[in-house]
């Protein structure tokens, strides 16, 4: 088939990913755009995103990058995204603060000694102490742990950067601030 200019139209396909134009059927496997701009774009999405997205985001994702993040240890921006899941007493420290990066720390041992310790060197985390709702802020923190005296397995932290400080955005368990 000889392609042509850029087709500019609405086209709905079918549960089939089939679109009828004219005479014949088509079937798309996928669909690529420059940019898309629109008040609401309400999609199914199986396979990767690329590119930025400017706006709300509501939904869920049902997967995680293929690669897992480290067990401790310093983490990179390259491993944004991953999900880490700490080793006994494991120490994770952030990387400088980068619009957009972010790690999702998960307690895979239960501890005795120090437990999951998070920490930032240059900047400052935003959280609060613990999933109480009368819970405290944690203003000044360098550093959040899980300790061992209060961690079980499955207490996580997801925390992201807005390219000046890093925030908690979700969490399970008791994390405090140092």
């Amino acid at each position: 088939m000889a392609q042509g200019p850029g087709l500019s139209t609405h086209l709905v396909p079918d549960d089939h990913r089939r679109v009828n134009l004219g005479d014949a059927t088509h079937e798309f496997n996928r669909v690529r755009a420059a940019t898309v701009t629109a008040d609401t774009v309400t999609a199914a999405v199986v396979g990767n995103i690329t590119g930025n997205i400017t706006g709300d985001v509501t939904g869920f994702a049902t997967d995680f990058p293929d690669t897992a993040g480290p067990t401790s240890g310093a983490l990179s921006v390259a491993m944004s995204g991953r999900l880490c899941i700490a080793v006994v007493d494991a120490v994770f420290t952030l990387p400088a603060p980068t619009a957009g990066v972010w790690y999702t720390i998960w307690t895979g041992v239960a501890s005795a000694g120090t437990g999951v310790v998070v920490t930032a060197t240059s900047t400052l985390i935003q959280a609060k102490v613990s999933n109480a709702a009368a819970a405290a802020a944690i203003t000044n923190a360098t550093s959040i742990t899980n300790s061992g005296a209060t961690d079980i397995v499955g207490d996580q932290v997801t925390i992201r950067s807005d390219g000046t400080r890093w925030f908690v955005t979700s969490q399970s368990g008791t994390w405090a601030g140092s």
